[in-house]
């Protein structure tokens, strides 16, 4: 992605997904997903993550830091960016946590 200046951004290409960090945007097979900012961040430290389970803790720890909220109201945001980017490759282990499996 290059922003109006045509400076390169925070644009990291993966095999079939590329994250623009500036749009909070996941670019797809040709299509851009706009995600809200803490759904963005999930999907973003899974995949920085990527191939090994990260559990709610360390997810809740990262995009929330201190403030503790219910470790299953992540669920919620798992399944808005599954909602949002369909086949996504995010996937839960139960008891463990969550892991992009690309």
């Amino acid at each position: 992605f290059r922003n109006v200046t045509g400076v390169q951004t925070c644009a990291l290409p993966i095999s079939k997904y590329a994250f623009n960090d500036d749009k909070k945007v996941i670019l797809h097979q040709g299509k851009e997903y706009r995600l809200e900012k803490r759904n963005y961040l999930v999907a973003k430290y899974l995949y920085d993550n990527r191939h090994k389970v990260v559990s709610r803790e360390e997810i809740n720890n990262y995009i929330w830091g201190d403030i503790i909220i219910d470790t299953r109201g992540l669920d919620v945001y798992i399944r808005k960016i599954r909602k949002a980017i369909p086949g996504i490759p995010i996937q839960t282990r139960k008891g463990f946590g969550h892991i992009w499996n690309e």
